[in-house]
Parts: structure tokens; C-alpha cells; sequence
């Protein structure tokens, strides 16, 4: 209502970082429970929650001119990036033996 599209990369990485990666997580743990057992899968639930809402919060933030929170969005984006890579880690040797 406002014509004011100024938090709209926020909403796109809710969207993608939030809601389809989790999906997606929750989809593959499904199909695999044997791997949502191990530590791993429990770091990489954590890392991926703290390092996701961070993200978006910050975010949120810094394009609102709260341009102090750059470093929070950067480690927090670092953050959710080793948690894809953790997840990649878990997922390949599970499928490659499926």
C-alpha cells in the first residue's frame, strides 16, 4: 500500500534460505532417517536455524539504513553457506548408498 518495495530482497530470502531449503531438508530426512540420527544433522539444524533467522533479520536491518549490521548479515550469511555445505557433506555418501 505503501509503493515502498525496499525490503523485497528480504522477503525473497525468507522465501528461498527459510521456507524451500527447509522444505527440503525436512523432505531428505525424511526419506533418509538414519541420517537425521547423527551429530551432524543435529549441528546442521542448529546452524542453519541461528544462521537463517539472523540472516534475515539483519537484513531486514541493514536495508532499512542500519548500515552497523553489515558484518552480522555477512557472518550470518557465511553461517548459513557452511550449513549447506554441512548438508552436502551428510546428503552425498547417504544417496550414493541408496
Amino acid at each position: 500500500m505503501s509503493h515502498d518495495h525496499s525490503p523485497m530482497p528480504v522477503h525473497a530470502h525468507v522465501m528461498v534460505a527459510g521456507w524451500l531449503m527447509s522444505a527440503v531438508f525436512a523432505f531428505f530426512y525424511h526419506l533418509f532417517p538414519a541420517a537425521r540420527e547423527t551429530r551432524l544433522a543435529q549441528v546442521h539444524f542448529w546452524l542453519t536455524a541461528v544462521s537463517g533467522v539472523t540472516l534475515v533479520v539483519s537484513l531486514f536491518f541493514l536495508l532499512g539504513g542500519n548500515e552497523a549490521l553489515e558484518p552480522v548479515t555477512g557472518i550470518s550469511s557465511l553461517g548459513f553457506l557452511a550449513a549447506m555445505i554441512l548438508f552436502a557433506w551428510i546428503a552425498l555418501p547417504v544417496v550414493r548408498r541408496a
